[in-house]
């Protein structure tokens, strides 16, 4: 894979304006809240999924509707995708972070 290279000049504004921003609180402030955001709704669909498919199973079971049984099977699937989803980004963030 072909990489481009900066100038020295590139690399010292690069190194400038990410340390500007690294000290600025509003930003740093901002990219806390968006990683926390980032986080905590799939987290929360993932829980109001779990809900509602267990509820589901649960009418599906007590009144051995096929359509409850096709809307439990559709919400279920639902609910492993977005764990699954979030799985994989929390271990994709986990990833180069040094062990303590």
């Amino acid at each position: 894979m072909d990489e481009i290279s900066l100038s020295a000049r590139e690399c010292r504004v690069l190194a400038e304006l990410e340390e500007t921003l690294r000290h600025d609180r509003a930003a740093v402030r901002l990219r806390r809240a968006t990683r926390l955001l980032r986080l905590r709704v799939p987290a929360a669909a993932a829980a109001g999924l779990s809900a509602v498919s267990f509820t589901l199973l649960g009418l599906a079971v007590a009144l051995t509707s096929p359509a409850l049984c096709c809307a439990f099977g559709a919400v279920w699937l639902t609910t492993l995708i977005v764990l699954a989803r979030l799985t994989f980004r929390r271990s994709r963030d986990w990833v180069g972070k040094p062990c303590e």
